[in-house]
């Protein structure tokens, strides 16, 4: 719970602010330790949101390819941009994707 809370909090903190005033790219930026922020690349899903599809293209990890329900956290998540906020689609852990 403290390292999805940890999470959440830097999404609402230095991936907010680096959206809205620019500071450089948020891939692979370390969240925690041993926590990145990183786009989906290859599984990237797309989402219906408030009547619009979306593309759910990042997401926070820990460590690689970890799917043990005990040790794994996946926080994906897209940008909304009219309204610049963080939509968070899926958590704790993976999601079954058309590439998993």
């Amino acid at each position: 719970m403290k390292l999805v809370a940890g999470s959440i909090a830097w999404l609402t903190t230095v991936q907010h602010d680096r959206r809205i005033n620019g500071g450089g790219s948020l891939r692979d930026l370390q969240v925690e330790d041993g926590i990145q922020n990183s786009p989906c690349g290859s599984d990237t899903y797309a989402v219906d949101w408030k009547g619009r599809r979306y593309d759910v293209d990042w997401h926070i990890k820990n460590g690689g390819d970890v799917r043990d329900p005990k040790r794994c956290l996946r926080i994906y998540y897209f940008w909304e941009p009219e309204m610049q906020q963080t939509i968070i689609d899926h958590l704790p852990s993976h999601k079954r994707t058309g590439m998993t």
